[in-house]
């Protein structure tokens, strides 16, 4: 069975993650928190040969977002990569 963002959303398997992805959008990019998410768990130095931030400034309400998702991330780093990636690819379309 192929993993698609749809069944995963229905499944609400990764909302952490995707929840912190749209706060992230009420951000400038300086301090976007799902930047700092993706720099966290070295998603942006593998795909992307560079950290975001090099020194991330965050609110309470980011920590807290930011805090959920990387929780989520521990206990399943793969899925959540996969999910990761259908996210970013979802925006680009």
């Amino acid at each position: 069975m192929t993993v698609t963002l749809k069944s995963l959303r229905a499944a609400e398997a990764f909302q952490e993650i995707e929840a912190l992805h749209g706060l992230g959008f009420n951000y400038e990019y300086d301090k976007n928190p799902f930047l700092t998410f993706l720099d966290l768990i070295g998603f942006s130095q593998e795909n992307y040969g560079q950290s975001f931030h090099k020194e991330p400034e965050l609110d309470f309400m980011a920590m807290e977002y930011l805090a959920d998702a990387l929780k989520k991330y521990g206990r399943n780093p793969e899925d959540a990569i996969r999910f990761i990636e259908l996210l970013l690819e979802e925006e680009l379309d």
